[in-house]
């Protein structure tokens, strides 16, 4: 084992991690690395593996709650890389309580890598790698801001290499969009085609909803079972 420890910034992670975007992060923090050869007489399905942790202390991170954090604030952090004689390889992170994620890719042809199945999993439960290619969003939440995420979750035009969104499943205590709220509620939606189609319950409503592919060019559709909102302008509903 080869273990390493240095203050790094954000920005050589991006140079040395190419495939992750890090443009919500900023700042520098102590980092450990180690790096995991087996050696010649190890099990065969052994293979050289890398981990990177640090407690984040020094580094920003520029999204909305409860996953945002200021500099001063610490948060651990762990990113793991597996690195097979197989075409597959599979890169995880975890980050404090709140995330963990996983992301299998494959080689190309012109030798570079592309993602093609991952999980994201929230709350503190592990994520493992869908069976299908896509991606598949799970777990639990205390409180979840739509409208703080609108923009950060719109599509980038032209890119064509992300993976398609095939299972939505989460339960929050408390979702809002702007004067809007709702509590205790549960969704769990599944990729039908060009939409994911699903239910949402909460105590206030329930009902079923297809959300298109081009949710910017096609409509949303929403049919309630039930609803009961009083809904006034600057209080929580």
């Amino acid at each position: 084992r080869i273990a390493v420890r240095s203050n790094i910034s954000t920005q050589q992670l991006a140079q040395r991690l190419s495939e992750i975007d890090f443009g919500l992060i900023s700042g520098r923090s102590e980092w450990s690395l180690s790096l995991d050869i087996p050696h010649s007489s190890a099990d065969a399905a052994a293979v050289p593996a890398l981990l990177l942790s640090s407690d984040l202390k020094g580094v920003a991170v520029d999204l909305p709650a409860p996953f945002g954090k200021v500099a001063e604030q610490a948060r651990n952090f762990v990113i793991g890389m597996e690195f097979p004689e197989s075409a597959s390889r599979s890169i995880t992170f975890q980050y404090g309580s709140l995330v963990n994620l996983v992301l299998s890719s494959q080689a190309e042809a012109g030798g570079g890598r592309k993602f093609t199945r991952g999980a994201l999993q929230l709350g503190g439960e592990p994520a493992k790698i869908p069976r299908a290619e896509g991606f598949e969003v799970g777990g639990r939440l205390k409180y979840l801001d739509l409208k703080a995420w609108a923009g950060l979750l719109q599509p980038e035009a032209g890119n064509s290499g992300a993976l398609p969104l095939n299972r939505l499943k989460l339960k929050v205590e408390r979702m809002t969009a702007g004067d809007f709220g709702l509590d205790d509620v549960s969704i769990d939606f599944q990729r039908e085609e060009a939409f994911l189609t699903g239910t949402v319950s909460s105590r206030q409503a329930e009902g079923s909803m297809q959300i298109p592919e081009q949710i910017l060019r096609q409509p949303l559709r929403i049919r309630l079972k039930r609803l009961s909102l009083n809904h006034s302008p600057g209080q929580q509903t």
